[in-house]
């Protein structure tokens, strides 16, 4: 008996297609095939909790919606907490996990500092620090995640 080659592995085949309902959205760009989703976490500085004005909270998820979408991710998930943002994104093959959170994080910022002022004064509004997995990052995980930036 002898193995026929999958045409789709040498890239001559047609790409893969859904097989059922735990499949993937695939993302076809250029030669490459993927399905990257990566689950981040955001921390406001010293766990301030910024997005508790209902304003404000709605224009952040405006904000890293239009954010991700102008970077070329799609967004499938935001929750915006007073103190976190989690964001679900897919991502393309050539975006590193820091390049997808720098897309997210730099103008949301930058935008939430310029129209309100409680944001400006607290001059950083997310820490440097950022979790990212490829998994849905469990609840408790997320929260000790929380816990370990600093207040002061």
């Amino acid at each position: 008996m002898t193995d026929t080659p999958d045409p789709s592995a040498a890239g001559d085949g047609p790409p893969p297609e859904p097989s059922g309902a735990a499949s993937p959205t695939y993302r076809h760009e250029g030669p490459a095939v993927s399905a990257i989703v990566y689950y981040v976490l955001l921390v406001t500085r010293r766990r301030r909790p910024l997005f508790e004005d209902a304003a404000v909270k709605a224009r952040a998820e405006e904000l890293v919606v239009a954010s991700a979408e102008g970077a070329g991710l799609g967004v499938r998930f935001v929750d915006v907490a007073p103190a976190t943002v989690t964001v679900h994104v897919e991502a393309p093959p050539t975006m590193s996990p820091h390049e997808v959170v720098r897309a997210i994080r730099q103008p949301t910022a930058s935008a939430l500092k310029a129209e309100f002022e409680a944001v400006r004064r607290a001059h950083s509004v997310f820490v440097r620090r950022y979790l990212v997995t490829t998994m849905p990052v469990p609840e408790m995980d997320g929260a000790a995640f929380e816990r370990s930036v600093p207040k002061r």
